[in-house]
């Protein structure tokens, strides 16, 4: 009879248990004014989910909103940085968010001051077979040099 309240309530625990994964990024509301040793608070947000999900990496990239016919998909116009996600404790957390900054200098917006994209693109599994896919998120974002 142990053994079955034990295999139970392993099983209770176990169906009872949520993945979070990385669905967006959080909107940047204020102008950014970079200097030249700037960093970007970069927000991801998660959420949970029924099945295994862990976020593995994330590669940045930057572009200004006038080239985004070329920003599209899973393609980075200028890359910034790669983010080991398993590294910094963020490969599976609960749903909510976090931030991490991103080096974001002055130098980046080759354009001078507008509208530019940020663009996320994190290597995700989900499911039982831990399939590897790309998931890219954007936000655009006011700079005044």
């Amino acid at each position: 009879m142990h053994f079955s309240f034990t295999l139970l309530s392993t099983l209770f625990l176990v169906a009872g248990h949520a993945w979070a994964h990385i669905y967006g990024l959080s909107p940047y509301t204020a102008t950014y004014h970079p200097t030249p040793t700037s960093t970007f608070p970069l927000t991801f947000l998660t959420e949970n989910g029924p099945t295994f999900a862990a976020d593995f990496s994330v590669v940045i990239g930057l572009y200004p909103t006038s080239e985004s016919s070329i920003g599209g998909g899973n393609a980075l116009v200028d890359y910034i940085q790669n983010i080991d996600l398993v590294a910094t404790g963020h490969s599976s957390t609960g749903t909510g968010s976090f931030t991490i900054n991103i080096p974001l200098p002055s130098s980046y917006f080759f354009s001078g001051s507008g509208n530019y994209v940020i663009k996320a693109i994190v290597t995700q599994a989900f499911g039982a077979a831990e399939t590897a896919q790309l998931a890219p998120f954007t936000i655009t974002i006011a700079v005044a040099l």
